[in-house]
């Protein structure tokens, strides 16, 4: 009999935990809802953002559909085609650079192609 009491009075004392738990539930629920009260205002304000969201939702499929053509795609190439060039430019003048220092050291320029691998150009 005294495992079926103290049983017994833990389940009584885990249920007055779940009363009270679900007390303060029930609380912060209403204390929640108070602002959210159905008014004109509020209703004002859901279809606003409804319109808004819609509004978003049409303007990305408009900007999905420029695909390659996307601006902030665009420039992004640009920059990285800028950034190309200049590297570019920038080797291509080491290269005449150390072709005229090896030339005025006697080395002939087809053995600095050769070492660096550089076909002739014209």
């Amino acid at each position: 009999m005294t495992q079926k009491n103290a049983a017994l009075a833990k389940h009584k004392k885990e249920l007055d935990k779940l009363e009270t738990s679900l007390g303060e539930t029930k609380a912060a629920l209403d204390e929640a809802d108070q602002g959210r009260e159905d008014t004109p205002e509020r209703q004002s304000l859901i279809s606003t953002l409804s319109s808004l969201q819609s509004q978003s939702t049409a303007l990305q499929a408009k900007l999905s559909a420029f695909g390659a053509a996307d601006p902030i795609k665009y420039e992004k190439k640009k920059q990285a085609i800028d950034t190309c060039k200049e590297g570019a430019v920038r080797w291509t003048d080491n290269v005449m650079i150390l072709m005229q220092y090896a030339g005025g050291l006697g080395v002939e320029s087809g053995q600095v192609r050769g070492f660096l691998e550089i076909g002739r150009w014209s």
